[in-house]
């Protein structure tokens, strides 16, 4: 899960270190550089991002991070820029993230394996409305911990996981 996040979140920040920089342009024109870069990183990736996706994406980071902050963010390596970032930027940049990127069709897919399609997809869809995931998710790239070694975190989560998995999942999950 974490990597995961990790792959979104590099693509947005690392790849445009790879272009020009375009620290001065107008706010068009550098959120359709980072929409071109996102995609150019991600077709290189494991996970999919659209279009609109991108868009969506590199609109939000403008937004929230300013011409300025995505200026100093594209000079940076992505581990240095979320270390720098604080916990407020850092949540931010999740909150985005998942507001803008089919983040439950990902976690579903991560996270299926002893369980139904159905079952996943209401446990991905309760950790990306989860405060305590979201938090973890942005506090785990500056702590560089997994997510789920929260136990806090955990216990969130765990009224969801009773209501989404079947008597049998559960069982399945305990005996691995």
């Amino acid at each position: 899960m974490h990597r995961l996040v990790s792959i979104l979140l590099a693509i947005v920040l690392v790849a445009p270190a790879c272009g020009d920089d375009d620290s001065g342009g107008d706010s068009a024109a550098l959120v359709q550089s980072l929409r071109t870069r996102i995609l150019e990183t991600d077709a290189s990736s494991d996970f999919a991002i659209s279009n609109e996706e991108a868009q969506c994406f590199a609109e939000g980071l403008l937004d929230e991070l300013g011409a300025g902050g995505v200026a100093e963010a594209i000079g940076q390596e992505f581990e240095t820029f979320m270390a720098g970032a604080t916990a407020q930027e850092r949540r931010a940049v999740v909150d985005i993230m998942f507001g803008c990127v089919d983040m439950e069709s990902a976690l579903a897919a991560e996270i299926q394996g002893d369980i139904s399609e159905e079952s996943a997809r209401c446990v991905a869809a309760a950790m990306i409305e989860s405060d305590e995931f979201r938090s973890a998710v942005a506090d785990g790239f500056d702590a560089g911990a997994e997510v789920f070694e929260n136990p806090d975190l955990v216990a969130a989560l765990l009224p969801a996981m009773l209501s989404c998995l079947t008597a049998d999942e559960l069982a399945r999950i305990s005996d691995s």
